[in-house]
């Protein structure tokens, strides 16, 4: 009667909401059950359980609040995908702080997903902080050692290393120094920016800016950085070996025929240019400028759309101009108020004008430097984004004298990069009237480097013509006779 009487209560309790049934209470209750039936029983009310209490919706799965993938779980505080949280564990763990944005925090809105991921590594980690994850939760777990062996690494850019390079990049490096070899010998071994400098091949720009984004303006300031592969920490070195003998065309061909790509030194803190080396030393500042100018020109597309006849002659109607911006900004830029800034640290103080050998070509420098060009880049407050898009505008801003497909080239290029600035005017000042202002004011600059190439390029027959500082080859008259 007893079994019985049990069986009937389980039965009861079986027929009770699954809610209300509390597994451990039936433990105790039911402790003297044949161990087959209660075995029984209480996997069925388990499985009732978990059938009310864990109904999954699959229909909308989790997105990542990071980039928005899927699929996504529950990690560090927050969600996230798979991608997002190697990412913060790899930037939490690494023992280094992690850098400012270079892009004035202005990338918050790209796209982190696919190839945006790399892109900018603080406005990521920042993303990931404001949707609620906490870097003190990752690596925690006893016995882990990801910490101590992450510190060892830092937050260095990840991506293959030089010497994984491909066969065939390999091959066209030894080809571009090979190409060189019969004529001189750069006293440094190509080092990465060489070997990624040697892809620009002939007709082959770097880049291309089909959709402008702030991403490609980014791309501009960057290749601007590589090409002229200066920096404070970085010696100066003007005892290279370079050659006047070859053409414009030559040069545009194979840069690497002029002069190797020594830094430009244009930082305020490079020293002086040593005793022997100043008898050559505008022969260098050329060489080295004018290698500068070719690698530039060679990585915009437009340029390869210029007419076959005439890239030569158009690239050496704007070399001269182009350079006197390059130093303006540096000079601006570093806020060098004594005079100008010069490839290699040359300096040139205002109260040393007259001393100097060449001093009516520098003053004609300074003249044009803080008499017109620098108090537009301050009023205008001009940053390395809109150097590179003005340096374009500059480049494009006049076909005279060219045939048609050269100046319908021109035209269509000096309208998109144009655009290209105002957009990013507006979207950096984030007023429409402060934007057109500033835009108003950087776009008098093309027009006072216009007025001033008659002058300038006199002075500069002059110094070729009396082969001034080391001035006599080939490829300075041949730059001189296609003004």
């Amino acid at each position: 009667m007893a079994r019985k009487s049990k069986i009937k209560k389980a039965e009861a309790i079986s027929h009770l909401d699954p809610g209300t049934v509390s597994v451990i209470s039936l433990q105790k209750r039911f402790l003297d059950f044949p161990p087959l039936q209660e075995a029984i029983l209480f996997k069925s009310i388990r499985r009732k359980v978990m059938e009310e209490e864990q109904i999954v919706d699959l229909t909308e799965p989790e997105r990542c609040r990071v980039c928005g993938g899927s699929p996504a779980s529950r990690i560090y505080g927050s969600i996230a995908c798979g991608s997002c949280k190697v990412f913060f564990i790899r930037v939490t763990t690494a023992g280094a702080k992690v850098p400012e944005c270079q892009n004035r925090k202005i990338c918050g809105k790209q796209n982190f997903r696919g190839a945006g991921k790399s892109k900018c590594v603080p406005c990521r980690y920042e993303k990931c902080i404001k949707m609620g994850m906490i870097p003190e939760m990752t690596a925690r777990r006893r016995g882990c050692t990801l910490r101590e062996r992450r510190a060892m690494i830092g937050l260095q850019k990840r991506g293959r290393k030089l010497s994984a390079l491909s066969q065939a990049t390999r091959n066209l490096v030894e080809i571009e120094i090979a190409s060189t070899s019969n004529q001189l010998t750069p006293i440094c071994a190509p080092d990465a920016r060489e070997v990624q400098l040697a892809g620009v091949r002939f007709a082959k720009p770097v880049f291309c800016l089909q959709e402008v984004t702030i991403e490609t303006i980014k791309t501009l300031v960057n290749f601007q950085e590589l090409i002229m592969n200066d920096h404070p920490s970085f010696s100066m070195m003007v005892d290279f070996q370079y050659s006047l003998e070859d053409s414009v065309d030559a040069l545009l061909n194979n840069p690497l025929n002029i002069c190797p790509r020594v830094p430009v030194g244009m930082h305020p803190s490079t020293g002086n240019v040593p005793n022997e080396f100043l008898s050559t030393l505008g022969a260098r500042i050329f060489t080295r400028s004018i290698v500068l100018f070719a690698d530039w020109c060679r990585a915009i597309p437009e340029f390869w759309e210029i007419h076959d006849d005439d890239r030569a002659i158009f690239f050496s109607r704007q070399f001269l101009r182009q350079n006197m911006y390059k130093d303006y900004y540096y000079t601006y830029k570093y806020k060098y108020h004594n005079g100008l800034l010069f490839t290699f640290g040359n300096k040139v103080k205002l109260e040393q004008l007259e001393q100097l050998r060449l001093a009516s070509f520098y003053a004609l420098h300074v003249e044009m430097a803080f008499g017109l060009i620098i108090p537009c880049m301050a009023q205008a407050e001009m940053g390395d984004e809109e150097f590179v898009i003005l340096k374009n505008i500059i480049l494009f801003s006049t076909g005279l004298g060219l045939k048609q497909k050269t100046i319908d080239v021109a035209k269509r290029a000096y309208s998109k990069y144009c655009s290209i600035l105002l957009e990013y005017l507006k979207f950096r000042h984030k007023d429409e009237k402060v934007a057109i202002e500033k835009f108003t004011r950087l776009m008098d600059i093309p027009r006072y480097l216009q007025n001033s190439v008659p002058k300038v390029g006199s002075l500069y027959g002059k110094a070729v013509l009396c082969q001034e500082g080391g001035l006599r080859g080939k490829l300075s008259e041949d730059l001189l006779w296609k003004l």
